[in-house]
């Protein structure tokens, strides 16, 4: 009988196949995108090794224990050195004959690293896989598409991903290297390819490549790709770990080890990636549940509703009350099993299909292989015919307790509420809500995670708590509407007496805003937080050209000067001597000069300990400020007034201070009766032999000091103690070294075409960053959360309202025959859709206001201070998105409204009744 009913009413049906099926859908697809996406380690083989037995390289430490796919480890037996290998220095760099020597194969030379090229008038960066694809170990990391492999380091092969980028299939190439070095490639080829971590690399070149091509920051560390007969099993790799190497082996890809065979630590951070996705996952199949319940439930009792009277007729000529509930039940077994087949395998053709026409048109798209997850697949479909059964059970159980007597009699309605149902339901809203505001409150001894998921858990009962309210409002919200106007009064009535139809629809609704408002809540506070403790690193809309030790900013200034010449550059530096900051190497043997603030109580010695045999230990206090030793804990910083004043707020007096030759300190500790004494000293830098010893003493100096506000100077780098005018360290004979330059335009805000033009003609060492300000990641997350929230509130709304007016043709009709316009009966229409939307949405941001603004406390309350970097403990941060909830809550409403009175377009049908 449930089969011939669903083929005899096959609107009906289509629309319970719906509201099933769309949830399906929709999972469905996003899993398998998931998994697709997910690159197991099997499937990761061929881009880690191509054919190799496996791909090592060097972890730069001692002993070690490693994850099975190499991408987490950890330093073992106390930081241990590294095994040594025989026939090579202790701490020699790794090379193919070392490593062949460590594991008995055929070995080449791998990296991933950044070109700059020059197309036209822009010089890009591009990533470049390093290879001799010619080698048969590098198949599948690169396969050639057309022409040949490079066999030279003046020639290069481009990928196709590359070609979508600019890069030409032939010719020439040019690319640009340190110093505004250009050196000219011949294109020989055109393939594909994929690095360990899926990303595309755009050109394919041979390990000896000339390296004053490549950006030396971007190049990565090389690695050795390893052919031999036998597989490296889990104890070769943990033998290798030994030598300081880190180990991606193909036999481990296919049969990892267990988690009992990972060392503890490593093992922590390779279960609960897995564990994480799979909760993920666990409350997406409980969100479709009930979802797709509230969904399918108004469909289910219209659907019942509709099949009264025969079912009355069945019930008066003896059929059991389990029989009529059978009857209803067998629909939903079927209607939810076909919907959720139906739509399992449209989800999977469709992500398929949408994944290929992507693929075609987009050869910088990159994946893992099509993969479906057929366990959590199946796990959909049976959480889909559970749900169709859920929401047909209450229909089921009110036809089983059919009034024959008035069914055949035409008198219809929903029974009266039980008075314990909306008593146990606030009881049970107000319980959750305690509990939820006492765990973040009062601390759950598991500590912020624990609290999270008590509001989940608590936020979930509280919903429960609202369902069973739901009916009680609906009918209070029906006495209200007496008095609203007749179009308005009618659509009440008809929402508070069918509550088997409506309760469903609201509940939906509220549901999902629920979810809405308390994510919203979550979010908006969350990233308030995030935006007061953004630290800018100076001043809006300024923007800062990093500069190499000892380079000349000629090129960096004739770059400006053609690109943007509106820009204003100023330098900004520090005291240093050019050999004694990080990155330089000084000849052994030279001089340097060295700067050290001396605190009152500090002799000169402890100002300088960092220097000397090393026998007596560094006093901390002493070393707050200055410049040579590696363990003073801030620079002076040497500026212009000008570029100063523009990114940090001055006073005059500060200013006078500088103009007068003094310096701005951030340490008070480090001034006495308003100045600062410095002690400069040269050192002689050490050799092999002879160990640097205390520098020597060539002058003490008082400088005029004003201490500052850190707090006022937020923009100031937190490195920087103290800044002096660059006459002042002339005067005092500091050694000086560039910084940066500081970058400013006219206009207050340097704009994005400048930035990107700059950046793409600046030499490889020299990059700008303009400061915008704290920029919201999260607003596209949150437009799709609120689109799917609007989206799920008009489908529900409207397959509330079809369902009504379906069922009320009669009453229709016999308003038409008493002189209702169409006009009034779409004012019905639209009453309706408006009643059960806007109860709906605000009832849901009630429930979700509790939840919303409790998860506030484990997200905000702990935080740090922007400018000092300190932990800091706060009241929570509560954002309420006011705007964006009432364009769902009220907005959404008044779509539906509209739409449904624009449905109501054909008169009724008029039938003769019969005396």
């Amino acid at each position: 009988m449930p089969r011939r009913d669903a083929r005899r009413y096959k609107w009906r049906s289509a629309l319970i196949v719906a509201m099933v099926g769309l949830p399906v859908l929709l999972l469905t697809s996003g899993i398998t995108l998931l998994a697709t996406s997910d690159i197991s380690m099997a499937e990761s083989i061929p881009y880690v090794m191509g054919s190799a037995q496996a791909r090592i390289s060097d972890n730069g430490g001692g002993r070690m224990a490693q994850s099975p796919d190499g991408r987490s480890s950890r330093s073992t037996q106390g930081g241990a050195p590294a095994l040594a290998v025989p026939g090579f220095a202790v701490g020699s760099a790794w090379t193919t004959d070392k490593v062949q020597k460590v594991t008995d194969g055929r070995v080449i030379q791998t990296s991933n690293a950044t070109m700059r090229v020059t197309l036209g008038d822009r010089r890009p960066f591009m990533p470049v896989l390093r290879i001799d694809a010619r080698d048969p170990l590098a198949r599948g990391m690169t396969d050639l598409v057309s022409g040949r492999w490079a066999s030279t380091p003046s020639e290069i092969v481009v990928t196709e991903a590359g070609i979508t980028k600019g890069l030409p299939s032939g010719g020439t190439l040019t690319i640009a290297g340190p110093g505004g070095k250009s050196r000219r490639l011949t294109v020989v080829g055109v393939a594909t390819g994929l690095t360990e971590y899926g990303q595309l690399p755009f050109l394919v070149a041979l390990p000896a490549l000339d390296t004053a091509g490549l950006d030396q920051t971007e190049s990565g560390a090389p690695a050795f790709l390893v052919g031999r007969t036998a597989p490296l099993t889990w104890s070769d790799v943990r033998r290798m770990n030994n030598y300081g190497l880190l180990v991606q082996s193909r036999q481990v890809f296919l049969n990892p080890p267990p988690v009992t065979e990972l060392d503890s630590k490593v093992a922590q951070t390779v279960v609960p990636y897995q564990n994480g996705n799979d909760l993920v996952l666990l409350i997406a199949a409980i969100g479709l549940f009930i979802e797709t319940t509230l969904l399918a439930g108004p469909a289910f009792a219209v659907s019942a509703a509709r099949q009264r009277r025969s079912l009355a007729l069945a019930a008066s000529n003896g059929a059991e009350a389990r029989q009529l509930r059978r009857y209803v039940l067998g629909q939903a077994v079927v209607l939810g099993f076909v919907s959720a087949a139906v739509t399992v395998v449209a989800g999977v053709l469709l992500t398929f299909a949408g994944l290929t026409w992507w693929k075609a048109g987009h050869a910088d798209f990159a994946t893992g292989p099509f993969e479906v997850s057929w366990p959590r697949v199946v796990g959909v479909f049976v959480c889909a015919i559970a749900a169709s059964m859920v929401a047909a059970l209450l229909p089921a159980k009110g036809i089983a307790r059919l009034d024959i007597v008035s069914v055949l009699a035409g008198r219809s309605g929903d029974r009266a509420v039980h008075r314990g149902l909306p008593v146990a339901g606030a009881v049970v809203m107000a319980l959750s809500g305690i509990a939820i505001f006492w765990s973040v409150t009062a601390g759950a001894d598991g500590g912020q995670a624990r609290s999270e998921y008590v509001v989940a858990g608590g936020a979930v009962v509280l919903v429960l708590g609202a369902l069973m309210v739901i009916p009680a409002l609906l009918a209070l919200v029906g006495r209200l509407g007496t008095r609203l106007a007749l179009p308005l009064r009618l659509a009440t009535r008809d929402t508070a007496r069918q509550r088997g139809r409506s309760t469903p629809a609201v509940a939906a609704i509220m549901a999902t805003v629920a979810a809405l408002t308390a994510l919203s809540i979550g979010a908006a506070s969350d990233t308030r937080q995030r935006q007061l403790e953004y630290h800018a690193e100076f001043a809006m809309g300024h923007g800062r050209v990093t500069l190499m030790t000892g380079q000349d900013d000629k090129s960096v200034r004739a770059a400006f000067r053609t690109y943007a010449p509106d820009l204003a550059l100023s330098p900004v530096s520090i005291v240093a001597d050019s050999g004694s900051v990080p990155g330089s190497d000084p000849a052994p043997g030279s001089n340097l000069d060295v700067v050290g603030a001396q605190r009152p109580g500090c002799s000169d010695a402890e100002v300088f300990g960092a220097f000397g045999d090393g026998s007596k230990p560094i006093v901390e206090r002493c070393v707050r400020l200055g410049a040579g030793s590696p363990y003073q804990q801030a620079q002076i910083q040497v500026t212009s007034l000008e570029a100063l004043t523009a990114t940090t707020p001055m006073s005059d007096a500060e200013r006078q201070i500088l103009r007068d030759g003094g310096v701005l300190i951030v340490d008070p500790s480090l001034s006495h009766g308003g100045y600062v004494e410095f002690v400069t000293g040269r050192i002689k830098v050490g050799t092999a032999d002879a160990p640097p010893a205390m520098p020597v003493v060539t002058s003490h100096q008082k400088v005029p000091a004003s201490v500052i506000d850190r707090q006022a100077w937020q923009f100031a780098n937190q490195q920087v103690g103290a800044w002096v005018l660059p006459q002042t360290a002339t005067k005092l004979g500091w050694p000086v070294t560039p910084s940066y330059l500081e970058v400013t335009s006219p206009t207050g805000m340097i704009p994005a075409e400048a930035e990107t033009a700059l950046n793409e003609h600046l030499d490889t060492e020299n990059t700008m960053y303009v400061e915008r300000g704290f920029q919201n990641d999260a607003w596209l997350i949150l437009l799709i959360l609120f689109s799917v929230a609007g989206l799920l509130v008009l489908i529900a709304s409207l397959i509330s309202t079809a369902l009504s007016m379906a069922e009320s043709q009669n009453d229709m009709a016999t308003l038409a025959a008493v002189g209702a316009t169409r006009h009034t009966r779409r004012g019905i229409a639209a009453g309706q859709a408006l009643v059960v939307a806007a109860f709906g949405c605000l009832l849901g941001v009630a429930v979700g206001m509790v939840p919303g603004i409790a998860i506030t406390w484990p997200l905000t309350t702990q935080g740090f201070d922007p400018v000092t970097m300190a932990q800091i403990s706060r009241t929570p941060i509560i954002v309420i998105p006011w705007v964006h909830l009432v364009a769902v809550c009220v907005g959404v409403p008044l779509l539906a409204a509209g739409l449904a009175w624009v449905a109501v377009r054909r008169h009724p049908q008029m039938t003769r009744r019969l005396a």
